[in-house]
């Protein structure tokens, strides 16, 4: 009878190093992926980014561009490049889309905090110089709804013409999804504070 090469003692050292082997390709990964994902972010036409932030590593890819970037990272690397037993992305590769998908959804978070801080500042500014009986229906206007008055809808016409940025999604009646709810979110804000200072 032969005699086993490693022993159980051996073979348990080895898979734990192993493990823990992969535990730090993981990490190192994750990071990768957050940095081309912001390097892309910052590059990329601002319709892909707003596309890509609500992708989710591991679900299906319906968008070219991403199956694209996917294709090109996983072909360029190989750790990257293999399948799982369920022909799935291996655990590096989820760990770098997983890192590249957070970078892009912190960018894109980023901008929408810009727009809300604008919004504030446009409200505020709008409210000085708004009628008392407007300011009342302007401060329970819910950005989610459309405007129920004619100045609230002239606001938002004025506003989201003059901006690409905020026209994405609007064309579909998804202002929510875009920039442009959260500035609007931010003008009831200006809206309200003003309302507060003079109550």
């Amino acid at each position: 009878m032969k005699s086993k090469l490693i022993n159980k003692k051996e073979l348990k050292e080895i898979m734990e190093h192993f493990k823990n082997e992969i535990c730090d390709l993981e990490d190192e990964y994750y990071s990768k992926g957050e940095e081309q994902g912001f390097i892309w972010a910052k590059s990329a036409p601002i319709e892909n980014v707003h596309c890509a932030k609500d992708w989710y590593p591991g679900f299906e890819i319906d968008a070219d561009f991403l199956v694209d970037i996917v294709n090109e990272a996983i072909n360029s690397d190989v750790l990257m490049g293999f399948k799982d037993k369920n022909n799935s992305f291996n655990t590096i590769a989820d760990s770098y889309f997983q890192g590249w998908d957070s970078a892009v959804s912190s960018f894109w978070d980023e901008i929408e905090d810009n727009y809300y801080t604008m919004g504030e500042e446009n409200g505020f500014k709008w409210a000085i110089s708004a009628s008392y009986k407007e300011l009342t229906f302007a401060i329970r206007w819910d950005p989610y709804t459309q405007p129920t008055h004619d100045f609230l809808e002239k606001v938002v016409i004025e506003t989201i013409k003059n901006d690409a940025l905020m026209k994405l999604g609007n064309d579909q009646n998804e202002s929510y999804i875009s920039p442009a709810f959260h500035f609007f979110r931010g003008w009831v804000t200006g809206a309200v504070t003003l309302w507060e200072m003079i109550e």
